[in-house]
């Protein structure tokens, strides 16, 4: 599923949305950028056969190592549009470079790890409410009608509780040997 595909989804939970387009690609833009700060998404690439550079993915934010075929640690220059591995006498060919994504840059249209799309369509609706739930109670008052909408604590606090759970659902730097 794509960015765009899982604003999509959060924004078919309100009616009436009660927000313009360009504020919802920015609170889009901010819940990747907060996904990113907060948990992480970690991608590899794998060289071919003995080579030692790869094309810079285009998600790359910054490369975390390089581990050989029989795990060991290695560090990755990036120079223009390549990765390079430092290598040595001992080295092991394939290299498995891992990185972290930008997804704060992350494409509109390409899709995002399986794993986030979930939690990150939740914290795109819990940004979404904040300032819909805002605007509902303005034209509720100025209408006369009553209705029943979520307290701004309530909603900053469902915002809190999917930001704790990013966090305790963060990326985790895969295990490597330094000899």
């Amino acid at each position: 599923m794509t960015p765009a595909a899982a604003l999509e989804i959060a924004k078919s939970q309100f009616t009436p949305l009660y927000l313009s387009e360009p504020v919802l690609q920015a609170i889009l833009t901010r819940a990747l950028g907060a996904y990113q700060d907060k948990a992480g998404v970690i991608k590899t690439v794998k060289t071919v056969e003995e080579e030692t550079e790869v094309d810079t993915p285009e998600d790359l934010l910054s490369v975390i190592f390089a581990n050989d075929d029989n795990s060991r640690y290695h560090e990755v220059n990036q120079e223009d549009e390549t990765l390079t591995v430092d290598t040595d006498d001992e080295s092991v060919a394939p290299y498995t470079i891992h990185y972290f994504v930008n997804l704060r840059d992350y494409d509109p249209d390409t899709d995002l790890p399986a794993g986030i799309v979930g939690t990150l369509i939740d914290y795109i609706a819990a940004l979404i409410d904040i300032p819909n739930t805002e605007r509902a109670r303005a034209v509720a008052l100025s209408t006369g009608r009553q209705t029943e909408l979520p307290t701004n604590s309530e909603m900053l606090d469902r915002k809190a509780v999917i930001e704790a759970y990013m966090e305790d659902n963060r990326a985790i730097i895969p295990m490597l040997s330094v000899f």
